[in-house]
């Protein structure tokens, strides 16, 4: 086991919600849903749809979030591919190092994380089926305004920063001061991407994984009960997928151990190098093997 990415446990978190707002809705409609919810007299298609559906299969699904700002191609800033095992309640989760280096066809050597760049999530979800060789595989983007604006909505997020943390060219502004803190999302933000020291990446995926479970927490904090609506309706407008209510409803409606679902976490291993004035990360080719295996069975 290796680093723990702990994004996917907020990608199951959300889902299982959206699965229960989605299930409240269609038994108790609301005259002014956001959601195009099905009328009633759809309702016994839906739950034989998903009732008849044997939700045995294994999952494959990219997770991938970007900074996107207008009139900007945006680049991948987080990479995560996951196997889920529902005959096993496992999930298996792969991040990926957004500089690794490969080829793109027709724009030849780049980092991993350029492909959404150049083509949005299917391109960026065609090369990690290249990568691993596998086929199949689902995705969800999401936005960091999304994220942003989620986060206000819960009230903040609490954090246990090492250290004070100042943003660029404001030295004399703390954000997150050493210790306890509960961020706003601007500020959550700046932390989870903070990588100005000796640490770097290894550094910001530390704070990712320590943010994204707190994340996950607030969610599912009883409190926050009353906001889970807000929260919902902004990942909808601020996160695309290739996967529709019912595929989704397929997957996770009928599973009842999201709770006790065992992960296993690792990080595709790479080693830095500089090519024509660039830096990359080299995938190491035995890991590769053994993280593509670890998805293809």
């Amino acid at each position: 086991m290796r680093s723990i990415p702990v994004i996917i446990i907020t990608f199951i978190v959300i889902l299982s919600l959206f699965s229960l707002v989605l299930y409240t809705s269609f038994n108790n409609p609301v005259p002014d849903a956001h959601f195009t919810l099905p009328q009633p007299y759809y309702k016994s298609l839906i739950y034989n749809e998903v009732d008849n559906t044997n939700n045995n299969e294994d999952l494959l699904l990219a997770i991938l979030g970007t900074d996107e700002r207008e009139n900007e191609k945006s680049r991948s800033d987080v990479i995560i591919i996951l196997k889920y095992r529902p005959k096993e309640n496992k999930v298996i989760v792969v991040s990926v190092p957004r500089d690794s280096k490969i080829s793109i066809s027709g724009k030849g050597i780049s980092k991993i994380n350029s492909a959404y760049a150049y083509g949005g999530s299917k391109l960026q979800v065609s090369i990690l089926e290249n990568l691993f060789k596998i086929e199949n595989v689902r995705y969800i983007h999401v936005n960091f305004e999304g994220f942003k604006k989620i986060v206000d909505t819960l009230g903040g997020i609490k954090i246990n920063a090492k250290k004070d943390f100042r943003r660029d060219g404001e030295k004399d502004y703390i954000y997150a001061k050493k210790g306890q803190n509960t961020l706003m999302g601007e500020d959550l933000l700046a932390y989870v991407r903070f990588r100005d020291d000796s640490e770097g990446d290894f550094g910001r995926i530390k704070r990712q994984q320590e943010v994204l479970l707190s994340f996950a927490l607030s969610v599912l904090n009883p409190n926050n009960i009353i906001s889970l609506p807000k929260v919902i309706l902004l990942i909808s407008k601020n996160a695309d997928s290739d996967m529709d209510i019912f595929f989704i409803l397929k997957y996770f409606k009928k599973q009842k151990k999201l709770d006790s679902l065992e992960f296993e976490f690792y990080t595709l291993k790479t080693h830095s190098e500089k090519s024509n004035g660039v830096w990359y990360e080299i995938i190491d080719e035995e890991d590769l093997a053994f993280i593509s295996n670890l998805l293809q069975n």
